[in-house]
């Protein structure tokens, strides 16, 4: 075969598509060695992709070096292409398999049956002889009889997968999820490759393409680009950059290389003349290769509108940040910058601990904010920034919401003391899967964001310190005032109180039921005298092991006659051996104030009244929690009730709870109220159990 190339505009056609295969292929590697997704469908891509890309560079081969069509077999490395076809086939059945989200691994027989038929024909094509038929051109036919009917087959199961699976749209979000799109490019195929085989059959000698016939360069192009349209499209960014990197390449070449020719007259002797011809473009394309870097990013200035520059730009717009302005400003300010700075659609920042979340641009955060709830399932998030092949593995809920939100990747907001967050991105039209300079800075965001939230928490704690100081000064100087208010009224009170007693014992009895009454109400307003003076005094402590369980059911035993008079039933879960470090007498008088504060809400519950006494352990600390069916406390008083002096009761001092969480924080410990569902009021008591244990 002399003479100049067959077909160079069939190899130009081939060579696109194998690069865009290339690109996908490429793209596709990196994402699986760098994250090593546990998905099938993203261990099973990059082969794939490979696999088309090596079948178009076939072609690119087939293009230059033989002719259209010959009755004749072809040479047998032509055969490679079928190979090349067969794995593809192959591949591309198994990875419409998994199209669907929780798809079964397949079986082990329907696995050796979609790979085994492929290889089968495969040796068919490269070995014809191992085909049990007497001539060669019989067990030609055999392989290419079976092509067209194994093409369409594969082709045909991959789009019924896809269909099942299939959820509406276009390629917005995450690309492990089929689109109404990705059903539509499938049905499309099928027509392809059916029109493409009756095109070879109608041309072919005989009426079948029994010798090597060269299928038309810009229909089987056409196909393999149709084909990529579903991945590459999901990537457009990447792929756009990298072919326009590859096309300056070329052109560049072709330029040099129609110069040489220009010139090679000067040159008399051919060899040199050939020699000086491949110097210059060797030279050009290392030049070219090596100057990758500033190429690419004149290309990311002309196409990308100077997106280069982003990673630089998000940091010092975050360098801005100050944690004055808090946590929920500053996510709002950090999204709204990425946003904007990376050409996304949109970012949605949600915080753990219930601390709400922030929305930038496009982004349906209504799905997410359902899966998210309190923030506990960021655990279940990668800690590095998680692109789509992640996001396929996360828990259904959360990975429906994403999907239903059309969110390609994210970054968890984690700094070195915590988990603040995560943000979830949804990108432009233009790299719907993010380029790894986004995920660079993107990650870089998360880290510096994280640092300042870090910022904001620990200026909030220092107000709160101050405002904590600031306060304990006002009840200290309330605590002096009550105490001097105490002592300036206890005297005459004693006096009143001890004449009134005289004044009974010896009056008629009219008189006497007075006495009684005036008695009792000076009995009244001792015990809040004794109440004030208490809270005034600076109690020490004594801490030492305290068994919690033996406590409580000391605490409670003098009182059952009590309970069981008030008809109230009462359920006592105290185990021994939840030992706490605590002052043993302080303690007591706690439990006595919450059991006698819930046997008064009881007195005013309707039946049946219960009291529950539950003490238990668990990650450090002991619990005693006391709760009861009472009429329960508004929930807007529930911040309230540990405060001085606030109180629901007609005739209380509103000190007791204020007492009691005075002693429980000079434990280390925290006491919480929360209402019960329906009604009814429990108190948690937690105290640093003996030891740390």
């Amino acid at each position: 075969m002399n003479g100049p190339p067959y077909d160079v505009g069939g190899a130009a056609a081939y060579a696109l598509v194998a690069t865009v295969w290339a690109i996908v292929a490429a793209d596709a590697w990196r994402f699986r060695l760098a994250s090593r997704p546990r998905s099938p469908l993203y261990r099973l891509l990059p082969s794939f992709a490979t696999a088309m890309a090596s079948l178009y560079g076939v072609y690119v081969l087939v293009a230059l070096l033989l002719p259209a069509q010959s009755s004749e077999r072809a040479p047998r490395w032509f055969e490679l292409t079928d190979v090349a076809l067969l794995a593809s086939l192959a591949l591309f059945r198994h990875l419409t398999w998994h199209a669907r989200l929780d798809a079964p691994p397949p079986r082990g027989g329907w696995l050796a049956l979609t790979y085994g038929s492929a290889a089968l024909l495969a040796v068919t094509a490269v070995f014809p002889e191992v085909v049990p038929l007497p001539m060669l051109e019989q067990r030609v036919a055999f392989h290419r009889v079976l092509m067209p009917f194994y093409v369409l087959g594969m082709l045909g199961f991959g789009l019924r997968d896809v269909r099942r699976s299939v959820r509406p749209g276009r390629w917005r979000g995450i690309a492990a999820v089929a689109r109404g799109a990705d059903a539509l490019v499938m049905a499309l195929a099928v027509a392809g490759a059916t029109l493409l085989f009756a095109i070879l059959t109608a041309e072919a000698p005989g009426g079948w393409p029994l010798g090597y016939v060269q299928p038309p360069p810009l229909l089987s192009a056409g196909f393999g680009l149709l084909v990529a349209v579903p991945f590459a499209g999901r990537i457009l960014g990447d792929v756009v950059r990298r072919l326009l990197f590859v096309l300056a390449v070329v052109a560049a070449t072709a330029l040099a290389w129609g110069g040489v020719l220009a010139t090679d007259r000067r040159i008399a002797n051919p060899a040199l003349r050939d020699l000086a011809g491949f110097a210059v473009v060797a030279t050009l394309v290392l030049v070219l290769l090596a100057a990758q870097p500033p190429l690419r990013a004149a290309i990311d200035r002309l196409v990308f509108r100077g997106r280069h520059r982003r990673r630089a730009e998000l940091q010092a717009m975050l360098q801005s940040l100050s944690p004055e302005l808090g946590a929920r400003e500053c996510c709002r300010r950090a999204a709204a910058a990425a946003t904007r700075i990376l050409g996304l659609r949109g970012v949605a920042v949600l915080l753990t601990g219930g601390r709400g979340e922030v929305v930038a641009g496009d982004l349906d955060a209504a799905p997410l904010r359902v899966a998210w709830g309190d923030g506990s399932v960021a655990t279940v998030l990668p800690s590095q920034p998680f692109a789509i092949g992640s996001l396929r593995e996360l828990p259904p809920p959360l990975r429906d919401a994403l999907i239903d939100a059309d969110v390609v990747g994210g970054v968890a907001i984690t700094s070195p003391h915590q988990r603040w967050g995560a943000a979830f991105i949804t990108s432009g039209r233009l790299g719907m899967v993010l380029a790894a300079e986004d995920h660079q800075a993107i990650e870089a965001m998360a880290g510096q964001l994280a640092l300042i939230l870090d910022g904001t928490e620990l200026l909030e704690r220092a107000v709160a310190v101050e405002r904590s100081l600031a306060h304990a000064e006002k009840l200290a100087a309330i605590g002096e005032t009550a105490a001097r208010i105490a002592h300036d009224i206890r005297n005459p009170v004693t006096a009143a109180r001890s004449l009134a007693q005289q004044l009974a014992r010896g009056s008629t009895s009219g008189d006497g039921d007075a006495a009684d009454v005036i008695v009792e109400e000076l009995d009244r307003v001792e015990q809040q005298v004794a109440a004030l003076l208490r809270f005034s005094r600076r109690e020490e402590f004594r801490f030492g092991p305290v068994d919690l369980g033996a406590l409580a059911r000391a605490v409670l035993g003098p009182l059952r006659p009590r309970l069981e008079a008030a008809h109230i039933h009462t359920e006592l879960d105290a185990p021994d051996g939840i030992v706490a470090r605590a002052d043993g007498e302080k303690m007591q008088q706690v439990i006595l104030n919450l059991v006698e504060n819930a046997l008064e809400a009881l007195r005013e519950a309707d039946d049946p009244r219960h009291l529950v006494v539950v003490v238990s352990g668990k990650n450090g600390m002991a619990r005693l929690q006391v709760g009861d069916t009472g009429p329960g406390v508004p929930a807007d008083a529930l911040p309230r009730l540990f405060e001085p002096f606030f109180s629901l009761k007609p005739t209380g001092t509103g000190l007791g709870l204020a007492i009691a969480k005075r002693t429980v924080d000079a434990h280390g410990g925290l006491i919480t109220a929360t209402g019960i569902s329906g009604h009814g009021l429990r108190v948690e008591v937690e105290l640093p159990l003996a030891g740390g244990s």
